[in-house]
């Protein structure tokens, strides 16, 4: 039996349709093992191939599915932080919303590093308070 790679769960496909009625526990097995497909023995040869199509062609959309909401939460994220960002220019040094943005855009292109990074650098030395040079 194939089972999923340790930290990399496969996505849980829909049921299987048109299996046999003998093949339904073993059917519910193989969704709860997260397969993507699913042929009934005695295997004929000529079922083989467009069942390895499905499958492969499945695993491709949901891998590409699983990407986007990757990036999907990676770029939540950094507006999270860049707006937060602002929030902290906006109230230190009385900019408006767009001007914070621009600082923070700026900044980023002067420093080669994105928006994110920027931000985060703000927050963290937010976090911090003003820093001395004595003890």
């Amino acid at each position: 039996m194939i089972t999923p790679r340790p930290g990399r769960p496969w996505p849980r496909p829909s049921a299987p349709r048109g299996a046999p009625s003998s093949a339904t526990g073993a059917a519910a097995g193989a969704v709860e093992a997260g397969v993507l497909g699913f042929l009934v023995k005695p295997l004929r040869p000529e079922e083989l191939a467009p069942a390895l199509e499905v499958a492969v062609s499945r695993f491709r959309e949901l891998e590409a599915v699983r990407k986007e909401n990757e990036e999907l939460k990676r770029k939540l994220e950094s507006r999270k932080l860049v707006d937060r960002a602002k929030g902290i220019l906006m109230t230190r040094m009385g900019l408006t919303e767009p001007e914070a943005f621009r600082r923070i855009q700026k900044t980023a292109m002067d420093t080669r590093k994105t928006m994110a990074e920027v931000a985060q650098a703000l927050l963290l030395t937010n976090t911090m308070g003003p820093l001395s040079t004595t003890r």
